[in-house]
């Protein structure tokens, strides 16, 4: 049966066209919708629409596209962005099977896949007993290792998303009404990471050192791995405004912590996301808060480290919502998670209050984990990246192969 797919935001690479173009080789039609000009440049010799009108023009026009091109299938990344949930809520009204893109659950060199929608709008069956169904019929199903890695993809990502910026600036005339999902300034983010480049030897020393001397003195310490302030899960998938916010709300129940004879030498260690920005000032503010609180030495900060290193060591792991969490339920360690996450889950991570888990932290049910690793890998996960040129390829090919086995 042939398909039309409609395309509409994506990552800021040309992942969506090498998607596309395996689509159109298969014989199924295309359509992408550009919202700025950053899409347009990603789309340009791709059959495309524009989007050019204000944002309550969307859901008409949106209708309009998806009867002309008798849209089946709708793709984008980011099931968050305010035109992706109007969208969302109409292909469902029509009838019209929604796939969603997003950065892979499973660290490195997965991406996701998922019908319907992704994190906290995700709709598989992830309870223990439908996990443990599913598990007795896929004996052999999931395989979690990493895939092949591709070449490093940093530099590339950045060239991408600096284009896709440029674009966007030169033809905002084009779509006037265009308000990106990014909360600060492209410049400012920029200078920022540039910053970060600048100092990150400087950041792996200072983890480096402060790592050998918690381990060395086998301090007892917890990890706060912290996420970016524009992500959706933060934004949308989680009770806080930002992350300044979940920073108050760990420092202010460690500080209420009762460890009995341990409690002057546990520690709390806040590690940053590797692509912070620095705006924020997630530093400065938990140090303070910190001092606040009378923690004092207890509670330190890095920019860097090795996470898996960092992961196995600590008494357990607090966060909001970050897929690292899935990093550290596979090292067997006790996990806290503040906002909606596939994961959070009981027999994976610990449930009832904050304050009640720096005393009594408890690593996830074995069994229950290797198969809701299996499956979250089979029903969402396919490897590659969205950057590099072999990362591209193979997720490409294997989101075709996951795309025409879903019936449409």
């Amino acid at each position: 049966m042939r398909r039309s797919f409609v395309f509409l935001q994506g990552v800021a690479s040309p992942f969506f066209s090498d998607l596309g173009r395996l689509l159109r080789q298969a014989g199924h039609a295309t359509q992408r919708i550009n919202f700025c000009g950053g899409d347009w440049l990603l789309s340009r010799s791709e059959p495309h629409s524009d989007f050019t009108g204000a944002p309550g023009d969307l859901p008409p026009w949106l209708r309009g596209q998806l009867e002309q091109h008798g849209a089946t299938d709708l793709l984008l990344f980011g099931d968050c962005r305010a035109v992706h949930r109007v969208a969302v809520e109409l292909a469902r009204g029509m009838q019209v099977r929604v796939h969603v893109f997003e950065e892979g659950y499973l660290r490195p060199d997965w991406i996701t896949l998922e019908a319907g929608g992704v994190n906290g709008y995700s709709g598989m069956a992830l309870d223990a007993t439908a996990v443990a169904q599913w598990a007795g019929t896929h004996s052999a199903a999931g395989s979690t290792r990493a895939q092949q890695a591709g070449e490093p993809t940093l530099l590339v990502r950045a060239l991408y998303d600096m284009a896709y910026r440029a674009a966007s600036a030169a033809l905002c005339w084009r779509y006037p009404h265009y308000q990106t999902h990014r909360p600060h300034n492209g410049l400012l983010e920029y200078a920022g990471l540039a910053r970060r480049f600048g100092l990150r030897r400087w950041f792996e020393r200072e983890a480096d050192q402060v790592t050998g001397a918690l381990l060395a003195a086998q301090t007892p310490y917890f990890l706060f791995p912290l996420q970016l302030n524009a992500d959706s899960q933060i934004r949308t998938h989680s009770p806080f405004a930002d992350v300044l916010a979940a920073i108050n709300t760990v420092l202010e129940s460690f500080q209420r912590a009762d460890f009995g004879t341990r409690t002057h030498a546990t520690c709390l260690l806040i590690k940053n996301h590797p692509l912070d920005t620095g705006l924020a000032r997630y530093r400065s503010h938990a140090l303070r808060r910190a001092q606040e609180l009378g923690l004092g030495a207890r509670v330190q900060f890095i920019e860097a480290g090795d996470l898996p290193l960092l992961i196995s060591h600590a008494q357990g792991v607090v966060l909001v919502n970050s897929t690292s969490g899935l990093t550290a339920l596979a090292l067997q360690r006790p996990v806290y998670a503040l906002g909606r996450a596939i994961f959070n889950r009981e027999g994976l991570t610990c449930q009832g209050e904050l304050d009640a888990f720096w005393k009594n932290p408890t690593p996830p049910d074995a069994g229950y984990l290797e198969n809701f690793l299996r499956y979250i890998r089979v029903h969402s996960q396919v490897g590659g990246d969205f950057y590099s040129r072999t990362g591209r390829q193979r997720a490409a090919a294997g989101s075709l192969q996951r795309l025409l086995e879903r019936a449409p």
